[in-house]
This record gives structure tokens, C-alpha cells and sequence, in this order.
């Protein structure tokens, strides 16, 4: 027998034993798609001064998490959701089978109040993923569309124009990432100060088509939030064009497009 097929067989011996593994997935818990299992999550730098020091460099790296599942149990689905440690432990994409053991592994969010989410983090968790996150660290935005013309003109050439309509939306408001203001830059853009995120599947903002939305893509819209408006620079995009994630570049309050 060969090194190798020692070494599987060792493995498989391991995965096969039933106190090792009551040892090695010793949580248990019913995730938001419904499964339950027993599973371990490991931190992905098992270097205690490197992880403090991450958590303040790159507090969203420093949130992935490994997950395991016991060999004999279901696995929970890309974006399902779990309480976890004070936060939400959010699944992330399964990785190929190990060629020792056979396991999967998934990658995790471990999502805590504050974290600030990449657009790459989010389009890892799924468009499920990419909900439950925005729903912990997000907050209430309103998309504000101004009102459309209901009649015809009167003798002093003006138009009834009906109310604007609001839709409030869980999303996330933060500073432009780099990406997002050197694209404007290089396209001759507004350059945008500020960015919002929406789930891709929200409600309202169905694609007429794969890249314009009915509440973000048409023109005459802007976001409301903490009292102020955001002006877009442009129209939202479908970041990575996955399906999950809609990131729209927006001015700061007060700055208004030429247009």
C-alpha cells in the first residue's frame, strides 16, 4: 500500500469513528433554510495576534469563518443562517470535496453589528447571504421617485403632477469604495462620495431587464436617509453581474448632478 492510500485510509478511518466526530462537530443547530446538523466553525488565521490586528486592518476579512458539517448530516444551503457567537454566522459558497477525507467546506461570514461588508464579501454569501447580512449591519433607505404627470396641460401650459413614491428598503449606505470612484473617474463621471447597496432580488426592484431595475435603472430617483437625499452619479449597476447585489454611486447630500 502506498503512502497515499495510507494516509486516505487513516482519514476515512477518522471520519468513520463516531466519538471523533461527536468530538470534532460538537454544535448542533437548525439553520434558516431548515437543516439541522452538527458542525464546527473554525477561524481562517488560527494566529490570535494576527486575527486581533486583522479585525482593525480588514474587519470584513477578518469576519470569514470555516464550516464543517458532520459527515452523516445534511448541509445547509449558500446564504442560509445561523445566531452564532453574538452575531449571524451567514453560509458562504462550499468548496470542492477533499480529496483525504471527502468533506466540504464552506467559506462563512461571521456578521456582527458595525461589520462593513465588500461588495466581493457579499456576492460570496449569495443573493440569500447578501439579505440576511444587510439585514443585521443595513438600515431602513427610502428610494424616492418624483411624481408623474396625470393630465394634460391647462391654460398656463402647466401639468398636474401626481405624488413622489417612496419604497424603504433594507440596504447599507457607506463611503464610495476606491473601485466605485475611480470607474466614474475613468468614464468622465460625477465622482461619487458615497455608495448604497440593495439586494439584488428586493421587493420593487424587479429587472425590467438583466442590468435596469424598476426602482434604481429609470432616472428621477433619489435616496433618502437619516433626512437627507443622495443624488446618483449614474445608473445601478449589478455588481459582478451575478445577481445578488446592486450598488448604486451616489453624490453626498447637497451635491446635485448637472443634469
Amino acid at each position: 500500500m502506498s503512502l497515499p492510500d495510507e494516509v486516505i485510509g487513516a482519514a476515512c478511518e477518522v471520519q468513520a469513528d463516531p466519538e471523533l466526530n461527536a468530538l470534532r462537530f460538537r454544535h448542533f443547530g437548525t439553520w434558516s433554510d431548515g437543516t439541522s446538523c452538527h458542525f464546527r466553525v473554525k477561524d481562517l488565521d488560527s494566529n490570535p495576534q494576527a486575527r486581533a490586528g486583522r479585525r482593525v486592518t480588514d474587519p470584513a476579512l477578518a469576519s470569514l469563518r470555516a464550516l464543517l458539517v458532520h459527515p452523516e448530516d445534511p448541509r445547509p444551503a449558500t446564504g442560509s443562517a445561523l445566531p452564532w457567537q453574538g452575531g449571524l454566522l451567514v453560509v458562504g459558497p462550499w468548496g470542492e470535496p477533499s480529496d483525504f477525507t471527502g468533506q466540504r467546506v464552506a467559506t462563512c461570514v461571521q456578521v456582527v453589528p458595525g461589520l462593513i461588508p465588500t461588495p466581493e464579501l457579499l456576492l460570496a454569501v449569495g443573493a440569500t447571504g447578501t439579505q440576511a447580512v444587510l439585514d443585521v449591519v443595513g438600515e431602513d433607505l427610502v428610494i424616492v421617485r418624483s411624481g408623474q404627470p396625470t393630465g394634460g396641460f391647462d391654460d398656463d401650459g402647466r401639468r398636474p403632477v401626481g405624488p413622489e413614491t417612496r419604497l424603504t428598503l433594507r440596504g447599507l449606505l457607506m463611503p464610495a469604495e476606491e473601485r466605485t470612484v475611480r470607474l466614474a473617474s475613468d468614464a468622465g463621471l460625477p465622482v461619487p462620495r458615497f455608495v448604497a447597496y440593495f439586494p439584488f432580488s428586493a421587493p420593487g426592484l424587479t429587472p425590467l431587464s438583466p442590468r435596469v431595475p424598476t426602482g434604481l435603472g429609470q432616472t428621477g430617483f433619489v435616496i433618502e436617509a437619516g433626512g437627507d437625499r443622495y443624488y446618483p452619479t449614474q445608473d445601478a449597476r449589478d455588481e459582478g453581474g451575478q445577481g445578488v447585489l446592486w450598488v448604486v454611486p451616489l453624490l453626498a447630500p447637497g451635491e446635485v448632478t448637472g443634469g
